[in-house]
């Protein structure tokens, strides 16, 4: 992900209500929780060099985290999704592209163009 999207999902943010709000950070906060298990289980298959009884840990955590990740990165991808459907043309115009309707793809290219921060 390019600093761009990172920027369009912070101001994203800003314009749902604060339900819509906690949801998107519960999602966010469940997907980063399995993100840290997954690196966990990875971390614990260092020792496996050694003692090999950790490989058995460490890829157990790890098909955990990869399992609770697929189905927390669903939980929110669809909410956001949603957010992006209904408020994206409201970000749209807060910035100042043309934007009347819907969003279309063009526009959303502008916005992206808008908040992308140089590398």
């Amino acid at each position: 992900m390019h600093g761009g999207e990172r920027s369009a999902g912070g101001r994203l943010r800003v314009i749902p209500a604060d339900r819509t709000r906690a949801e998107l950070g519960t999602a966010r906060s469940t997907l980063s929780n399995a993100a840290r298990l997954t690196a966990r289980g990875l971390a614990y298959l260092l020792p496996a060099l050694w003692w090999w009884p950790a490989a058995l840990v460490g890829a157990a955590t790890v098909a955990t985290g990869v399992v609770r990740g697929r189905t927390a990165a669903a939980s929110f991808a669809e909410p956001t999704e949603a957010l992006v459907d209904l408020q994206g043309a409201d970000l749209a115009r807060a910035l100042g592209p043309r934007c009347e309707g819907r969003l279309t793809p063009e526009t959303g290219e502008e916005v992206n163009r808008l908040l992308s921060k140089p590398d």
